[in-house]
């Protein structure tokens, strides 16, 4: 379940406001609900704790209506504890339904929209809103279209090593916290609204990325492709990495398996060429083509020509 502010749901969706109910709407959903068999008095099966959504279609019927029955549809209908309803193509508004939003504590808005229109970005926004999510500590860029969560130690260079691929054209998603949401198989990264495009660099403080470097260097959000995990070199190698990385590895996120690179770090070491030279390597995996595939053949080659020799 979700809670969202009446007035923000309001303004997200660009909605008029004709009663405010309680102030909140609580979401456990994220499709909506078109009540037209409601309307006709059949409330079998009626998914109350839908945002109810009505058009051209319901209110025309609705008005058609003698008052009496009408009155009696309506009193029927929101004597349910609906989440809200909103009344699209700017149809008028029947002031006895405003009469019973107030009532029941129900919000009721309304929209010049088109009804399909609006239901669309409704579930996409809801979609969002009621998807799985996790904050991480980490820094999200954008390298050469890949989604590269660099994960680490405080201290390990995160923020250091994100800066230089800035420079380098690459772009900033988030720096220090990740906001991470799942969407069907995808796991999209985003920044807390406060800190976005912000980077706090030792010794320098906190600078504005997308100020210094241009709008060009920072995206609201992005899939995550890989986490690139930093670790000190004498870590990395009591846990016995690959020191050729013949092998993948793995780690889970909201349930989904992200790839994991693990990078030494040591005096010297340019982390942010490593991270890009990454970045190149999975474009070529992506294209079907394998170092170590390469490698073997090559290997094999050799060890025939000594053969026949």
């Amino acid at each position: 379940m979700a809670t969202v502010a009446v007035e923000k749901f309001a303004q997200t969706l660009e909605l008029c406001v004709l009663c405010q109910g309680k102030g909140t709407i609580d979401f456990n959903e994220q499709n909506v609900n078109r009540p037209g068999l409601q309307l006709a008095g059949f409330f079998e099966h009626f998914k109350s704790e839908r945002l109810q959504v009505l058009g051209t279609s319901e209110m025309t019927y609705l008005a058609s209506l003698p008052m009496e029955r009408q009155c009696e549809i309506l009193q029927k209908l929101m004597s349910y504890p609906l989440c809200g309803i909103v009344i699209c193509r700017g149809m008028q508004v029947p002031e006895l339904m405003l009469e019973l939003a107030s009532e029941h504590q129900i919000p009721l808005f309304t929209t010049t929209q088109g009804t399909s229109d609006f239901i669309s970005r409704t579930k996409d926004y809801l979609s969002m809103l009621l998807a799985p999510r996790v904050q991480m500590h980490g820094v999200l860029v954008d390298v050469l279209g890949f989604g590269l969560l660099l994960v680490g130690d405080s201290g390990m260079g995160k923020s250091e090593t994100a800066l230089e691929l800035v420079r380098h054209g690459h772009k900033l998603v988030a720096d220090d916290a990740v906001d991470i949401v799942r969407l069907g198989d995808r796991l999209v990264g985003s920044s807390p609204e406060t800190i976005r495009f912000f980077m706090e660099i030792r010794g320098l403080g906190i600078i504005d990325v997308r100020q210094m470097f241009g709008v060009s260097s920072v995206l609201p959000s992005k899939t995550i492709t890989a986490v690139v995990e930093l670790l000190p070199w004498e870590e990395v190698r009591t846990q016995g990495f690959d020191r050729i990385d013949t092998k993948k590895y793995y780690t889970d996120i909201l349930g989904i398996d992200v790839r994991k690179i693990v990078i030494p770090v040591a005096p010297g070491r340019n982390i942010a060429s490593i991270v890009e030279i990454a970045a190149q390597n999975m474009r070529l995996d992506a294209m079907g083509y394998n170092v170590m595939d390469e490698l073997d053949a090559r290997l094999m080659q050799a060890s025939r020509s000594n053969e026949m020799k």
